[in-house]
């Protein structure tokens, strides 16, 4: 049937269904990697990750939308050798995560059983088999079909196969593949062109991942110990794959990941750190012998949703309520007795970067008096007893990070108090309609110590879930502080909450300057505007696009956010492809930036002890 154009036009477009970021539904892709590298591995555990429906099954942290039944047909391995390989995955799931997933995955060992989809008959035992399946994952490419792999013209018959199949039964399809011995050799196992055969197989498949083996290089200046930062070595260098995506066509391509190997062959997400080298300032010799952690905020991107935060600089705030909209298998909506400004957004960005470096955890039963008081402050209406994310810290602390310059002030330490207030008033419902979980609870609770200053900061299950790794945005705040108007602040946000680093809006399509006031202002109050407010919001937006612009390039060494503004109204916006110097390099909080700053000269370098130089 031919798509309705004028419909195409004027109706709002359906959402894109995603296996996982950048995976579409119904369409072909390809996971490639040298033999023994462990891609078999991690297709496995990313089948277990969709098979999922519960918590607790996404150990390679693919963060998929849906989950459903997934086919499995293992072509490389006999079936002791893939009981050997999922008893191993196990260890690492609890028991209701091993029952969703023993549910939904269809493990089928089709070793030696001469399966060719190029075959009518097998290709409809393939689709009868695989009815109903939300993925479908083929272990290898060359252990399903007899044809040339280096035939253009064999491999585009080949993917036409494969589309047919994730046609028909609705599913993605995954095909693993080898690299040429040649990518293989010279270390390019990583490039879109590395896969073996003709090009066909890649050219045609509209998502390819790789699997790459760790490089003498990476061992040398990468390190997975925080307490010195010595180098992985090239004896341990084998321990550690990287997993990256070298084609996406429906959206922006992802950093890469590292994945270290455990008992069994299981992979698992690592933090690895740039080994810092020592330079002749004190200053700097310091930072690379205090373990620091980065001072972008993990953020939920369902807290950046049009009309959570606002400009409210010298208005009347009213109340906040922003209507229920679906985000992936959740309805989630907030509403509260004020409405919710810049200022806030910027005291909860910088709660959310602290949870990120030292948080503590708060179970379903507390223990401690604080704990159990932050818990209940919550006001949870449903609370299934998911562990929450809680920080000790101090007010200073958080007004340096939330970018204000007077952080010792009485009027400084009131705002901070009336946004925490805010905020602990602020309720986010979540409803999941996968699991019929409904719960509503405040955005956060806080409990502070007028005698010592101290103050302890809980929040919701979707902040805490950012900040495990779970679906989240970066958002840089010193780039953040850099700015000052509030159409700026909220405008670097969500722009942060859309656009991956190295990347541009819109795929290099960039927006119409139209489509950007919602997310400033909420949808509800630009389409109430009246024509002469919205020709003074659009001014106010091309000042911060430009805000945005200038404030940035000093952080970046010249190159900040990059942005382009038509007199059509098209924006163009690409974000730089590093964290700010100071966060790439050094790995600061706003805070302990300025508090090394603010620091008498060192006159003895070598007697300098980490544990006199912490945080607030």
């Amino acid at each position: 049937m031919a798509l309705d154009i004028m419909a195409a036009f004027t109706n709002e477009p359906p959402e894109l269904d995603f296996i996982w970021p950048g995976f579409l539904a119904g369409t072909v892709g390809a996971l490639v990697a040298p033999g023994a590298t462990g891609k078999s591995f991690f297709a496995l555990e990313a089948a277990m990750s969709i098979a999922c429906s519960v918590a607790g099954g996404d150990l390679v942290g693919l963060a998929p939308a849906h989950t459903g039944r997934v086919v499995y047909l293992a072509g490389e391995d006999p079936q002791p050798a893939l009981v050997r390989r999922v008893h191993a995955i196990g260890q690492h799931l609890n028991q209701s995560a091993r029952e969703a997933i023993a549910e939904n995955l269809m493990l089928e060992p089709i070793m030696g059983k001469r399966l060719n989809v190029m075959d009518e008959a097998h290709l409809r035992r393939v689709i009868d088999y695989s009815a109903g399946a939300r993925l479908i994952v083929l272990d290898t490419l060359s252990r399903i079909h007899s044809l040339d792999e280096n035939s253009n013209g064999d491999m585009a018959h080949l993917v036409s196969v494969l589309e047919h199949i994730a046609a028909t039964t609705g599913a993605a399809v995954l095909y693993l593949h080898h690299v040429n011995k040649g990518s293989a050799r010279d270390g390019q196992t990583d490039q879109q062109q590395a896969a073996r055969g003709a090009s066909a197989l890649i050219d045609n498949a509209r998502w390819c991942g790789y699997v790459a083996k760790m490089t003498e290089q990476e061992a040398e200046r990468l390190s997975d110990r925080g307490f010195d930062r010595a180098p992985i070595g090239n004896e341990r260098r084998g321990l550690f794959v990287r997993f990256g995506v070298s084609k996406q066509n429906y959206d922006a391509t992802p950093l890469d990941r590292w994945y270290q190997r455990h008992t069994g062959g299981v992979l698992l997400p690592v933090e690895l750190q740039e080994i810092k080298r020592e330079s002749g300032n004190k200053g700097a010799r310091a930072m690379t012998q205090q373990r620091i952690k980065p001072a972008y905020a993990k953020f939920d991107p369902a807290h950046v949703f049009d009309g959570l935060f606002v400009p409210t600089k010298g208005k009347k705030r009213g109340r906040l309520y922003v209507p229920p909209r679906r985000f992936g298998d959740s309805e989630i909506s907030f509403q509260g007795f004020e409405q919710l400004g810049a200022d806030d957004q910027s005291i909860l960005l910088a709660v959310s970067a602290q949870l990120g470096i030292d948080g503590l955890m708060i179970e379903a039963k507390p223990p401690g008096e604080i704990g159990q008081q932050l818990r209940l402050a919550l006001d949870f209406d449903n609370d299934d007893g998911r562990p929450l994310k809680t920080k000790k810290t101090s007010l200073r602390s958080l007004l340096i990070d939330a970018g204000y310059d007077d952080p010792e002030s009485g009027a400084a330490l009131a705002r901070i108090k009336e946004s925490l207030n805010r905020m602990g008033n602020a309720q986010i419902r979540e409803i999941n309609h996968a699991t019929g979980w409904d719960y509503r609870c405040n955005l956060l609770s806080s409990r502070f110590n007028h005698k010592t200053g101290e103050i302890f900061v809980a929040v919701n299950p979707r902040l805490t879930g950012a900040v495990f790794r779970e679906q989240h945005v970066k958002v840089s705040l010193f780039e953040r502080n850099e700015l000052e108007s509030e159409a700026a602040k909220l405008l670097h946000c969500w722009l942060c909450s859309n656009i991956r680093l190295g990347r541009s809006l819109g795929n290099g399509n960039g927006a119409h300057i139209d489509t950007l006031a919602p997310h400033v202002w909420g949808k509800a109050a630009w389409e109430e505007a009246s024509t002469k407010v919205r020709s003074v919001r659009r001014g106010q937006l091309r000042d911060a696009l430009d805000e945005i612009s200038d404030r940035t390039r000093g952080l970046q060494g010249g190159m900040g956010w990059a942005i382009d503004q038509t007199s059509s109204g098209l924006v163009l916006v690409s974000r730089p492809k590093e964290l700010p110097f100071l966060e790439g390099e050094h790995d600061m909080r706003p805070s302990e930036y300025h508090d090394l700053m603010s620091q008498p000269p060192m006159q003895e370098p070598d007697l300098f002890d980490p544990q006199d130089w912490t945080p607030d």
